[in-house]
């Protein structure tokens, strides 16, 4: 244990050791029934477990009464009989202690870091004996009984006692599922929790071991803190890791499979290099370095290795390494399938040594805090993180910081709850100063109507557009404390949890070390109401599942947790409308879905009858037809074609669909389909005929590639004439290093090969060429940097950029440092760029020419004299209060920004580049299509918008109503295909009669149409004029 205590201590990091006794019932004492002392328990270590000081963003706030070192006495505040309540009891080690004491109301036996055991009693408070030892800082005791939070806290030194409060929290339940096709008789679980953060700042973590029968589930005492939980039997395991809280806990599942091992050398290192401190983590791509999945040390040769990790295969990991005075590395890798072994390798490479003074604002050193620096990989798109703790003069030191932009920010109780500031480091600089500001007390309430909101988040959006969240659930009066809040200027976001209320905005100025009471009050969403009945015999649809959409660029997407169920009635309400969503999407077995517009909170929410017709089969035929070959559809489900090529949905309606197939090489295939008429139907998609194209990797200086230096290959290809991407992703062959994509198109294209382990290669391919291709691919050194400035010569710092290298090809992102570079690593020819503000208000686009190998200083000055300002119309009169999104025309992925017009129909005129920019009306009373427009430095574009009507249409034989009949539409004004609406989400022109003979058609753009109708008598048809915001009929039919 004292081999683990010092090489953790050399760490700085928090030790916790110990054994602990598990008791699973309540009704079970830890007692011997025939005497009055306790029974000893021998002891089992567990091992020690690394924690970290550092909050986490997104924790929820703690619910636990804070924690006294005054003498208490008696039980009279929570009754406790003996032998009830079981405890353990922990110990964090960080700074020298002459000694500290324990004491608790219930029993356990543990280890000291002496070997001394400690006990504590049942029947009365008592106080145990004193522990000696120089490294303890204070003692923990964690109930561990159902009915009590296990939820540690501590006790300072000369402590005389300590309560744990019941908590009635519901048990955490854990279900382990085994692999298919396998048995389970017992499986080992340990869970690892590190806690919350007590009223000292201390974080304490605890692990509890459990061997559990397999046909029932295990329930686990409440406790609260960041956790992971590890199930294993023989050669399958699975983990879970996440926040747990001490409400709304839920059944966790864990699915046991075969893991996958990895390992790797760390080559070139100096011979003088102690690796004793050097470690290797895994982790999910796009989390903090503090949740690693797993890690191990680095041996003396360098070689290191991980057994038994768990992740999906095709998961994106991030495999990292520091120690010593080595630049820290972050390696992407795509997981392998479970039971392999994947080689990973380094190259040492030496960073450059810096440090860090942290001051307050009055200039006072602030000594033993710590300071956290992070940098970002644009290649791996993972940070990394080292920390260092202040001497008594503040000094923090760095063994190793990258060359480039660093951002340093200190965590500490009393001061804010982030700080971030950007420096390069240089050989031989000076240490950079970092100025804290003491933190802020902010609390209040948050209410609906006057009446309090129990579950609620709130945002901090600091103005250099860093952003802390905060969760609180369950409070019943609605209120609110923060410690921690950001001083200075500082925008906070209120959310409801509810997902029935949108988030409001408030922008403060709170002077550090204040006390700020803001209470906050949220808009109410409209709630949306209405029947579905069948079209056919017009009786309610019950079960019929209601989602709300909302626009996002072109398409509608779904709005989070926002769906409903209609009841026996074929009734339904509480559908959350946000004000901008203004679409619902409705479906039910056995019928055909259907999107329609809602309104929004600008028009009624009764969305009165929702008619739905009844469904069909489709079956579609691949030629040639795979064989062997695996196509996937891309639904739920993932239904695939059979070896003959036949695949058969059900609940399928008339008008165009798109249909999204994997094909076995990675790449994604989509087919338009347009059934007609009355089903079953039937469709022959022809296959396409691609190409293999087989990547060839080679060194940097042209040699030959290197086993296992690189993880993953993705390529990106488009048609050169249009702007749409088609992404292709594929497995490297490690051993030869060639990677093989089938399936690219016989026609020109431009491709982008990116390596997870370096920069794009850029390549123009000739696909039309005969037989296959073969390329070799070598990796492109660093071209240099580019400085944006404005035309005063002032540099454009703290924007978002976009870099193009092709086009169609999805952009890369980076961010302007304060002096307005950017790094262009790999960048070579004509690249395209766009600069946008923190809120996106701005935007600034252009080329830049990069020559190839070029390591100097772009500079490239910005012209932000025009404005994306728009006056929006509607038949001639100003069209008020729209909301719609405009982007720069080809960069629809990468920027996107939502305009309000007011009551004369002007938006905004933001600062932007000279060009063209496509606006997109997302409002439920307008028509959602894209229009485009030149900015101007003069005035507002002007554009003319259409709002959407209902159209009703009966079907009628002499004066009998046609049931069934199939209702289709043109539009004669725009000569559209209006079989194109249902593609992009928006509605089906398409509809059948119901057994009045009546269809209704919601939410289409006013204009001149055609109805038209196949009826025995033959093709009917007839005009009509559809009006925005009304609904208009039309008859058809024969005599």
């Amino acid at each position: 244990m004292r081999k683990d205590v010092t090489a953790l201590l050399a760490l700085a990091l928090i030790l916790v050791s110990g054994v602990w006794l598990w008791n699973w019932s309540t009704d079970r004492a830890p007692v011997d029934q025939g005497s009055s002392r306790t029974t000893p328990v021998t002891p089992k270590h567990t091992g020690t477990e690394r924690t970290s000081s550092t909050k986490p963003q997104g924790k929820e706030n703690s619910t636990q009464e804070p924690t006294t070192s005054a003498p208490r006495t008696g039980l009279e505040s929570a009754p406790i009989a003996p032998g009830q309540l079981t405890l353990m009891a922990l110990w964090a080690c960080a700074v020298p202690q002459p000694h500290a004491t324990c004491l608790g109301t219930a029993w356990e036996q543990v280890e000291s870091q002496q070997g001394a055991p400690l006990q504590v009693l049942t029947d009365r408070p008592t106080q145990a004996p004193p522990l000696a030892c120089k490294t303890i800082r204070g003692s923990f005791l964690v109930p561990i009984t159902p009915g009590f939070a296990a939820t540690p806290q501590s006790l300072a030194p000369g402590s005389t006692s300590l309560i744990p409060t019941p908590h009635t929290a519901d048990p955490l339940r854990v279900q382990v599922i085994p692999a298919q096709g396998t048995r389970l008789a017992a499986y080992d679980l340990e869970v690892r929790c590190l806690s919350d953060t007590d009223q000292a700042g201390q974080r304490v973590g605890f692990v509890l071991r459990r061997t559990v029968s397999a046909n029932q589930p295990l329930e686990l005492p409440a406790f609260q803190g960041l956790a992971k939980i590890i199930a294993r039997s023989g050669d399958l395991a699975g983990s879970w890791a996440g926040s747990v809280r001490l409400t709304h806990n839920k059944e966790i599942e864990i699915h046991l499979g075969p893991s996958f091992s990895l390992a790797g050398y760390i080559n070139q290192v100096p011979q003088e290099e102690d690796l004793s401190s050097y470690r290797v983590s895994v982790r999910p791509k796009g989390s903090l370095p503090n949740a690693a999945i797993a890690e191990c040390h680095v041996d003396k040769s360098g070689f290191w290795d991980l057994e038994e990790i768990h992740a999906a295969a095709g998961a994106e990991l991030l495999v990292a390494v520091s120690g010593g005075i080595m630049l820290p590395q972050t390696k992407q890798i795509m997981a392998p399938p479970g039971g392999t072994l994947m080689t990973v390798n380094f190259d040492w490479k030496a960073g450059l040594p810096g440090s860090v003074i942290v001051t307050d604002t009055q200039g006072s050193l602030l000594g033993g805090v710590e300071v956290q620096g992070f940098w970002y990989d644009n290649e791996e798109a993972a940070y990394t993180m080292v920390r260092a703790r202040t001497s008594s003069q503040g000094l923090a030191k760095f063994a190793s910081l990258a060359v480039g932009e660093i951002s340093f920010a200190l965590r500490e109780p009393g001061w804010s709850g982030t700080q971030y500031d950007y420096i390069h480091p240089k050989q031989n600089s000076e240490p950079y100063v970092l100025k804290v500001s003491p933190s802020t007390i902010l609390q209040g309430t948050v209410r609906r109507k006057g009446l309090p909101v129990p579950n609620f988040q709130l945002a901090f959006n600091d103005e250099r557009g860093h952003v802390a969240w905060k969760w609180f659930r369950d409070r019943t009066d609605g209120s609110y404390l923060i410690n921690d809040a950001p001083s200075g200027p500082v925008s906070v976001i209120v959310y409801s949890l509810d997902w029935e209320e949108t988030g409001n905005t408030h922008d403060l100025n709170i002077p550090p070390g204040t006390t700020k009471i803001l209470d906050l009050e949220l808009e109410s969403n409209t709630l949306a109401r209405g029947q579905v009945v069948s079209a056919s015999t017009g009786q309610p649809i019950e079960g019929a599942w209601l989602t709300s959409k909302e626009p996002l660029g072109t398409t509608l997407i779904d709005v989070e947790r926002e769906f409903t169920i209609s009841d026996a009635e074929g009734r339904f309400e509480g559908l959350a409308l946000a004000p901008s969503s203004s679409w619902v999407y409705v479906a039910a077995h056995g019928y055909q879905p259907t999107t329609l517009a809602a309104g929004g909170n600008k028009l009624d929410p009764d969305l009165g009858r929702i008619v739905l017709n009844a469904a069909g089969t489709l079956t579609l035929r691949l030629e040639p037809p795979p064989g062997n070959e695996i196509w996937t559809l891309v639904e739920r489900g993932r239904p695939q074609f059979s070896p003959d090529g036949v695949l058969v949905l059900q609940d399928r309606g008339a008008g165009s669909q798109r249909l999204t197939f994997e094909p076995p090489w990675g790449a994604f295939v989509e087919f338009y389909v347009t059934p007609r008429g009355s089903p079953p139907w039937e469709v022959v998609l022809q296959r396409p005929v691609g190409r293999k194209i087989i990547f060839v990797l080679e060194a940097e200086d042209g040699g030959p590639y290197v086993p296992g230096s690189v993880q993953g290959l993705r390529l990106s290809w488009s048609e050169s004439a249009g702007e749409a991407a088609t992404l292709l992703t594929t497995y490297l062959n490690q051993e030869t290093g060639e990677a093989t994509i089938e399936g690219i198109p016989q026609t020109w294209i431009s491709a982008a090969v990116i390596l997870n382990s370096k920069d794009a290669c850029h390549l123009e391919l000739d696909a039309r060429a005969a037989g296959d291709l073969r390329l070799k691919v070598r990796l492109k050194p660093d071209s240099g940097h580019v400085r944006f400035i404005d035309s005063n010569s002032h540099p454009m710092s703290n924007l978002a950029a976009y870099f193009q290298m092709t086009p169609g090809v999805r952009a890369r992102f980076e961010a302007t440092s304060r002096n307005g570079i950017v790094n262009l690593a790999g960048a070579s020819g004509k690249v395209r760029y766009l600069l946008s503000g923190k809120t996106q208000e701005t935007v600034f686009t252009g080329t830049i020419q990069v020559t190839k190998g070029n390591t100097e200083t772009l500079t490239e000055t910005i012209d932000s004299s025009h404005n994306m300002g728009v006056h929006f119309t509607e038949r001639g009169k100003p069209a008020s209060y729209l909301t719609a999104m405009i982007t720069p025309v080809g960069w629809a992925g990468s920027y996107q920004v939502k305009i309000t017009s007011d009551h004369g129909g002007n938006t905004p005129a933001h600062a932007c580049s000279p060009g063209k920019y496509r606006v997109t009306p997302i409002d439920g009373a307008y028509w959602h299509e894209p229009l485009t427009f030149h900015s101007s430095a003069s005035g507002p574009a002007v554009l003319e918008v259409r709002r959407v009507g209902d159209l009703g249409v009966r079907a009628l034989f002499g004066e009998d109503p046609l049931v069934g009949i199939t209702i289709s539409l043109h539009n004669q004004e725009r000569d559209t295909d209006v079989s194109t609406w249902v593609i992009a989400g928006r509605v089906d022109p398409f509809a059948v009669t119901d057994q009045d003979g009546r269809t209704l058609i919601r939410g289409i753009p006013s204009g001149l149409y055609t109805v038209q109708a196949q009826l025995s008598s033959g093709l009917a048809s007839v005009q009509v004029q559809v009006i925005g915001g009304s609904e208009t009929w039309v008859s058809l039919g024969s005599q």
